[in-house]
Protein backbone atom coordinates (compact mmCIF):
# COMPACT_ATOMS: atom_id res chain seq x y z
CA UNK A 1 0.00 0.00 0.00
CA UNK A 2 2.35 2.64 1.05
CA UNK A 3 5.10 2.47 -1.32
CA UNK A 4 3.76 5.26 -2.89
CA UNK A 5 3.83 7.07 0.22
CA UNK A 6 6.87 6.37 2.27
CA UNK A 7 9.94 3.86 1.61
CA UNK A 8 11.87 4.16 4.60
CA UNK A 9 14.36 1.70 6.42
CA UNK A 10 11.41 1.30 9.45
CA UNK A 11 8.90 0.52 6.25
CA UNK A 12 11.80 -2.01 5.24
CA UNK A 13 12.21 -3.32 8.68
CA UNK A 14 8.49 -4.31 8.77
CA UNK A 15 8.99 -6.27 5.53
CA UNK A 16 11.84 -7.80 6.75
CA UNK A 17 10.17 -8.98 10.01
CA UNK A 18 7.05 -10.56 8.32
CA UNK A 19 8.97 -12.58 5.22
CA UNK A 20 10.93 -14.22 7.96
CA UNK A 21 8.00 -14.33 10.38
CA UNK A 22 10.67 -14.12 13.52
CA UNK A 23 14.11 -12.51 13.46
CA UNK A 24 17.03 -11.49 15.76
CA UNK A 25 17.56 -7.63 16.36
CA UNK A 26 20.91 -8.11 15.89
CA UNK A 27 20.28 -10.19 12.56
CA UNK A 28 17.52 -7.72 11.22
CA UNK A 29 20.15 -4.21 12.03
CA UNK A 30 22.74 -6.40 10.20
CA UNK A 31 20.82 -7.23 7.41
CA UNK A 32 19.45 -3.73 7.36
CA UNK A 33 22.57 -2.05 7.93
CA UNK A 34 21.32 -0.22 10.73
CA UNK A 35 22.24 0.41 14.16
CA UNK A 36 20.98 -1.60 16.85
CA UNK A 37 19.63 1.07 18.96
CA UNK A 38 17.53 2.32 15.83
CA UNK A 39 15.80 -1.05 15.14
CA UNK A 40 15.05 -1.66 18.71
CA UNK A 41 13.22 1.85 18.89
CA UNK A 42 10.95 1.00 15.91
CA UNK A 43 10.43 -2.02 17.50
CA UNK A 44 9.41 -1.01 20.61
CA UNK A 45 7.00 1.23 18.78
CA UNK A 46 5.73 -1.91 16.57
CA UNK A 47 5.09 -3.64 19.34
CA UNK A 48 3.28 -1.05 21.28
CA UNK A 49 1.27 -1.15 17.93
CA UNK A 50 0.74 -4.78 18.46
CA UNK A 51 2.27 -5.58 15.08
CA UNK A 52 5.01 -7.35 16.00
CA UNK A 53 5.87 -9.34 19.36
CA UNK A 54 9.20 -9.42 20.98
CA UNK A 55 10.46 -12.48 23.03
CA UNK A 56 13.61 -12.32 24.98
CA UNK A 57 16.27 -15.30 24.85
CA UNK A 58 20.11 -16.16 25.32
CA UNK A 59 21.08 -14.78 21.64
CA UNK A 60 19.28 -12.08 22.28
CA UNK A 61 16.06 -9.83 21.26
CA UNK A 62 13.54 -11.43 18.84
CA UNK A 63 11.29 -9.77 16.46
CA UNK A 64 8.11 -12.05 16.02
CA UNK A 65 5.39 -11.02 13.56
CA UNK A 66 1.63 -10.90 14.87
CA UNK A 67 -1.07 -12.05 12.86
CA UNK A 68 -4.71 -10.47 13.17
CA UNK A 69 -8.26 -11.25 12.69
CA UNK A 70 -10.70 -9.42 10.02
CA UNK A 71 -12.61 -7.54 12.96
CA UNK A 72 -9.48 -6.82 14.66
CA UNK A 73 -7.77 -5.91 11.53
CA UNK A 74 -11.07 -3.61 10.25
CA UNK A 75 -10.84 -2.00 14.18
CA UNK A 76 -7.77 -0.87 13.72
CA UNK A 77 -7.85 0.60 10.49
CA UNK A 78 -10.90 2.63 11.77
CA UNK A 79 -8.69 3.56 15.20
CA UNK A 80 -5.57 5.06 13.03
CA UNK A 81 -7.92 6.62 10.46
CA UNK A 82 -9.70 8.58 13.86
CA UNK A 83 -5.84 9.43 14.63
CA UNK A 84 -5.84 10.66 11.19
CA UNK A 85 -8.69 12.96 11.93
CA UNK A 86 -6.79 14.14 15.06
CA UNK A 87 -3.92 15.20 13.31
CA UNK A 88 -5.33 16.87 10.29
CA UNK A 89 -7.30 18.96 13.19
CA UNK A 90 -3.73 20.02 15.02
CA UNK A 91 -2.57 21.06 11.27
CA UNK A 92 -5.27 23.33 10.88
CA UNK A 93 -5.38 24.88 13.95
CA UNK A 94 -1.50 25.45 13.76
CA UNK A 95 -2.09 26.67 10.37
CA UNK A 96 -4.43 29.27 12.21
CA UNK A 97 -2.72 30.20 14.66
CA UNK A 98 0.61 31.19 12.36
CA UNK A 99 -1.42 33.55 9.88
CA UNK A 100 0.17 36.60 9.04
CA UNK A 101 -2.35 39.25 11.01
CA UNK A 102 -0.41 41.71 12.17
CA UNK A 103 2.98 41.35 10.06
CA UNK A 104 2.05 43.50 7.29
CA UNK A 105 1.34 45.87 10.39
CA UNK A 106 4.57 45.14 11.69
CA UNK A 107 6.44 46.27 8.88
CA UNK A 108 4.41 49.31 8.01
CA UNK A 109 5.39 50.80 11.64
CA UNK A 110 8.91 49.87 11.49
CA UNK A 111 8.85 51.12 8.10
CA UNK A 112 7.33 54.88 9.57
CA UNK A 113 9.80 54.30 12.83
CA UNK A 114 12.50 54.07 10.29
CA UNK A 115 11.75 57.11 8.42
CA UNK A 116 11.03 59.24 10.81
CA UNK A 117 14.33 58.64 13.21
CA UNK A 118 16.43 59.27 9.90
CA UNK A 119 14.32 62.34 9.99
CA UNK A 120 15.30 63.52 13.37
CA UNK A 121 18.84 62.26 13.11
CA UNK A 122 19.12 64.83 9.96
CA UNK A 123 17.61 67.64 11.77
CA UNK A 124 19.28 67.49 14.74
CA UNK A 125 23.06 66.04 13.77
CA UNK A 126 24.02 69.68 13.23
CA UNK A 127 22.68 71.01 16.66
CA UNK A 128 24.24 67.28 18.26
CA UNK A 129 27.76 67.87 16.74
CA UNK A 130 28.06 71.82 17.91
CA UNK A 131 26.89 71.54 21.01
CA UNK A 132 28.30 68.36 22.19
CA UNK A 133 31.84 70.29 22.00
CA UNK A 134 30.50 72.43 24.51
CA UNK A 135 30.63 72.36 28.38
CA UNK A 136 27.90 74.08 29.03
CA UNK A 137 24.12 74.27 27.03
CA UNK A 138 20.64 75.77 27.65
CA UNK A 139 17.79 72.88 28.28
CA UNK A 140 16.59 73.62 24.69
CA UNK A 141 20.16 72.45 23.22
CA UNK A 142 19.99 69.62 25.83
CA UNK A 143 16.75 68.06 24.57
CA UNK A 144 17.84 68.50 20.72
CA UNK A 145 20.98 66.57 21.28
CA UNK A 146 18.56 63.88 23.40
CA UNK A 147 16.41 63.51 20.41
CA UNK A 148 19.57 62.88 18.49
CA UNK A 149 20.80 60.40 20.92
CA UNK A 150 17.36 58.64 21.26
CA UNK A 151 16.65 58.43 17.61
CA UNK A 152 20.19 57.04 16.92
CA UNK A 153 19.18 54.25 18.88
CA UNK A 154 15.97 53.80 17.67
CA UNK A 155 17.20 53.35 14.38
CA UNK A 156 19.83 50.77 15.24
CA UNK A 157 17.20 49.31 16.84
CA UNK A 158 14.78 49.46 13.90
CA UNK A 159 17.74 47.99 12.27
CA UNK A 160 18.21 44.71 14.57
CA UNK A 161 14.20 43.82 14.44
CA UNK A 162 13.59 43.81 10.80
CA UNK A 163 16.49 41.34 10.26
CA UNK A 164 14.60 39.19 13.16
CA UNK A 165 11.12 39.75 11.54
CA UNK A 166 12.85 38.61 8.42
CA UNK A 167 14.06 35.56 10.18
CA UNK A 168 10.61 35.12 11.69
CA UNK A 169 8.85 35.36 8.08
CA UNK A 170 11.41 32.28 7.02
CA UNK A 171 10.18 29.93 10.06
CA UNK A 172 6.68 30.83 9.32
CA UNK A 173 7.14 29.63 5.35
CA UNK A 174 9.28 26.82 6.44
CA UNK A 175 6.31 25.61 8.95
CA UNK A 176 3.15 26.38 6.62
CA UNK A 177 5.48 24.12 4.17
CA UNK A 178 5.52 21.29 6.41
CA UNK A 179 1.90 21.66 7.39
CA UNK A 180 0.90 21.34 3.27
CA UNK A 181 3.34 18.34 3.50
CA UNK A 182 1.66 16.61 6.29
CA UNK A 183 -2.13 17.57 4.75
CA UNK A 184 -1.08 16.35 1.42
CA UNK A 185 0.34 12.67 3.08
CA UNK A 186 -3.12 12.51 5.50
CA UNK A 187 -4.75 12.64 1.93
CA UNK A 188 -3.23 9.97 0.61
CA UNK A 189 -3.67 8.45 3.69
CA UNK A 190 -7.37 8.64 3.82
CA UNK A 191 -7.57 7.41 0.28
CA UNK A 192 -5.79 4.15 0.80
CA UNK A 193 -7.76 3.57 4.21
CA UNK A 194 -11.11 3.60 2.27
CA UNK A 195 -10.05 0.24 0.77
CA UNK A 196 -10.18 -1.83 4.10
CA UNK A 197 -9.47 -5.26 1.78
CA UNK A 198 -6.16 -3.97 0.24
CA UNK A 199 -4.77 -1.91 2.80
CA UNK A 200 -1.23 -3.05 4.04
CA UNK A 201 -2.09 -2.31 7.73
CA UNK A 202 1.69 -2.98 8.96
CA UNK A 203 3.10 -0.05 6.65
CA UNK A 204 -0.32 2.03 7.40
CA UNK A 205 0.88 2.30 11.14
CA UNK A 206 4.83 2.94 9.99
CA UNK A 207 3.46 6.08 8.03
CA UNK A 208 0.96 7.48 10.49
CA UNK A 209 3.58 7.17 13.42
CA UNK A 210 6.17 9.52 11.03
CA UNK A 211 3.06 12.03 10.70
CA UNK A 212 2.47 11.87 13.73
CA UNK A 213 5.61 12.57 15.31
CA UNK A 214 6.01 15.35 12.89
CA UNK A 215 3.08 17.15 13.65
CA UNK A 216 4.16 16.76 17.55
CA UNK A 217 7.36 18.58 16.26
CA UNK A 218 5.79 21.33 14.43
CA UNK A 219 3.39 21.88 17.03
CA UNK A 220 6.84 22.74 19.36
CA UNK A 221 8.06 24.80 16.79
CA UNK A 222 4.67 26.81 16.25
CA UNK A 223 5.10 27.63 19.99
CA UNK A 224 8.58 28.68 19.36
CA UNK A 225 7.45 30.72 16.05
CA UNK A 226 4.64 32.42 18.08
CA UNK A 227 6.79 33.57 20.97
CA UNK A 228 9.22 35.13 18.70
CA UNK A 229 6.89 37.08 17.18
CA UNK A 230 5.13 38.58 20.43
CA UNK A 231 8.98 39.98 21.62
CA UNK A 232 8.77 41.48 18.31
CA UNK A 233 5.63 42.72 18.52
CA UNK A 234 6.69 43.93 22.07
CA UNK A 235 9.67 46.06 20.90
CA UNK A 236 7.90 47.71 18.23
CA UNK A 237 5.80 49.01 20.94
CA UNK A 238 8.50 49.80 23.54
CA UNK A 239 10.14 51.92 20.13
CA UNK A 240 7.13 53.50 19.10
CA UNK A 241 6.41 54.62 22.74
CA UNK A 242 10.02 56.04 22.55
CA UNK A 243 9.18 58.06 19.65
CA UNK A 244 6.30 59.37 21.01
CA UNK A 245 4.25 57.76 18.07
Amino acid sequence: MVNTLIETPVDKLVDLIFLKQKILLSTAAKELNLLPSQVEEWAIALKDHKIISINYSLKGMELVANSLTQAAYIKKIKGFMDKKKEILNLMTEIERSILPIGRGQLWDTLKKLDFDTDLTIRRYRYVYNLFSRRRSTNASQELEKQNYKTAVEIDSEVDKISEDLKKVEKEHNRLRSLILKIKEDLVLLEKQGEDTEKIDLRKFIVFLDTVEKQSIKIEKEKLDYLKKLASIKSRVKELRSKMGA
